[in-house]
């Protein structure tokens, strides 16, 4: 995709609860890290700023929504007994 430098501008994405660090290492195993863009917490605000063209902030919040719609799936233990 290509996409011209006018287009290219930041957000903030509230990282509600979903770790900095679990997010960047998701971004860099689908090879989304790219140094011509920003995606940088905001010191300890629980905040991601993303700056780039449209494709590639787009690209970031699909992942942080997919993880964080992982974070707030409740974790169900089913426990076997055995039978006398």
């Amino acid at each position: 995709h290509v996409a011209a430098k006018s287009e290219s501008r930041s957000a903030l994405i509230d990282l509600q609860g979903v770790s900095r660090d679990r997010l960047m290492d998701t971004l860099e195993e689908l090879d989304l890290v790219d140094d011509r863009f920003v995606a940088r917490d905001a010191a300890d605000t629980g905040m991601l700023m993303v700056g780039g063209p449209p494709a590639y902030r787009l690209a970031v919040e699909r992942v942080f929504h997919s993880l964080a719609a992982r974070k707030s799936q409740p974790v169900v233990v089913y426990r076997g007994g055995s039978q006398p």
